[in-house]
C-alpha cells in the first residue's frame, strides 16, 4: 500500500498489520494505532500528533520529519526506526 498526502485524521485502526506501507505526508493525527504492526513502514513528514501507539511495532520504521509530538509510544518498539528531525515533543 502507498499512499501520499491523503487525510484521514482520528481514522481507528488498533491492531492493523500495516507492515511496509508507505504512508508520506498523511495526516494521521488522533489515529488509533495501539498495538499496530508497522515494521518497516515509510511514514516520512506524515503528522501522528496526539495518536495512540501504544504497544505498535515500528521496527525499522522509517519516521523522518514525522510529527509525533504528544503520541503516546508507550510500550511502542522503535528498534532501528529512522528518527532523523522527527517532532517528538511531548510524546510518552
Amino acid at each position: 500500500l502507498v499512499l501520499h498526502a491523503v487525510s484521514v485524521p482520528g481514522v481507528q485502526l488498533p491492531h492493523a498489520n500495516l507492515r511496509g506501507v508507505t504512508l508520506t505526508e498523511c495526516d494521521l493525527r488522533a489515529t488509533n494505532l495501539a498495538h499496530a504492526q508497522l515494521e518497516r513502514a515509510v511514514l516520512r513528514k506524515s503528522v501522528l500528533q496526539e495518536s495512540d501507539l501504544r504497544e505498535a511495532n515500528l521496527q525499522g520504521a522509517d519516521l523522518f520529519k514525522a510529527n509525533l509530538a504528544d503520541a503516546d509510544l508507550r510500550g511502542a518498539s522503535l528498534t532501528s526506526s529512522f528518527l532523523k528531525q522527527a517532532n517528538l515533543r511531548g510524546a510518552d
